[in-house]
């Protein structure tokens, strides 16, 4: 993939921006720290109902990042919380969740793929503000890798003053912040502030490593370190990224989709449908796992669209 001289001009502009946004410490207009207000009574909320049910769950992305690597609350923009349960647990959050007052997003005519999308939406409204909840049940779509929701739950730390709310350790943080922007084809500045943030504490890359190989996403993870060393130069090393290094064959058909050590790394608006897994198709380090999974998705969806699906 390579860019025009308009494109050139472009990218570099959104490049500078970036790197003016890692760089600048910028607090919050009055209207970021309102909504982080608002967040917070969300985030007690949502703690509270966990501790009726019993049930806790990860807080995953910007709400947790926020509270630990940000100067303030309101220095992360954000327009979610996202929360990360472990699969069986999903469903029982979310009912607890509407039962205490948010309003559940119906996905329509999707009774068969709604597991492969891996999150939920619910509402709450806060007097005149409405803040939006995903849960999701993996951190991938249609076909998840095998992160162990478990054990990220039993190495975080409860958040100050939400305790069913976990915080990952910041190895899990950091996986879990590059496999989003991976499975989101990389469309989210956010995650690239939130990576340099983390990196700035010191991280056990052995575990970083050893978690990468266990959740199978060491080409995902690749990807994204090769650009965010481009972002922020310096910010890795080569024995780092080394080791997460794909060979020759896997390497090209990366760059047949996205432009490595880059940014953006692709010129394309966001993806969806075929595009997007033929695109995220070379980052899979399970390919076989992904192509059954792929074609059951798609036989699946088949089926609903043309309404064999309905009722079941």
């Amino acid at each position: 993939m390579r860019r025009n001289s308009d494109g050139d001009a472009a990218a570099e502009a959104l490049l500078a921006a970036l790197r003016a946004r890692i760089r600048d410490a910028v607090p919050g207009d009055a209207e970021q720290q309102a909504r982080a207000m608002v967040r917070r009574e969300v985030l007690r909320w949502i703690s509270g109902v966990l501790q009726a049910e019993l049930e806790p769950a990860v807080l995953v992305k910007g709400a947790a990042l926020a509270m630990t690597h940000y100067e303030q609350p309101w220095h992360r923009p954000m327009s979610d919380i996202d929360l990360l349960v472990v699969p069986e647990q999903q469903e029982r959050v979310v009912a607890a969740l509407q039962s205490a007052g948010a309003i559940l997003t119906p996905i329509l005519n999707r009774p068969w793929t709604t597991p492969a999308l891996g999150e939920r939406h619910l509402v709450r409204q806060m007097g005149a503000v409405t803040q939006l909840i995903e849960v999701h049940r993996a951190f991938d779509k249609i076909v998840p890798r095998p992160v162990d929701t478990a054990a990220i739950l039993t190495r975080g730390t409860p958040a100050t003053d939400f305790p069913q709310l976990i915080i990952p350790c910041a190895e899990d943080q950091f996986l879990l912040v590059a496999l989003h922007a991976a499975f989101s084809d990389f469309q989210h500045p956010n995650a690239w502030v939130d990576l340099s943030r983390l990196l700035e504490r010191r991280l056990d890359w052995a575990a970083v490593l050893q978690r990468a190989e266990q959740w199978r996403m060491q080409t995902a993870l690749y990807v994204v370190l090769e650009s965010l060393n481009f972002v922020v130069p310096g910010s890795l090393s080569t024995e780092q990224i080394q080791p997460l290094r794909p060979n020759r064959l896997r390497r090209r058909w990366i760059l047949s989709q996205y432009q490595l050590g880059s940014y953006p790394l692709q010129d394309r608006p966001k993806r969806q449908g075929l595009a997007w897994m033929v695109g995220q198709t070379p980052m899979r380090d399970d390919l076989a796992h992904w192509g059954i999974g792929l074609m059951r998705y798609a036989v699946q969806r088949a089926l609903e669209r043309g309404g064999l699906g309905a009722g079941l």
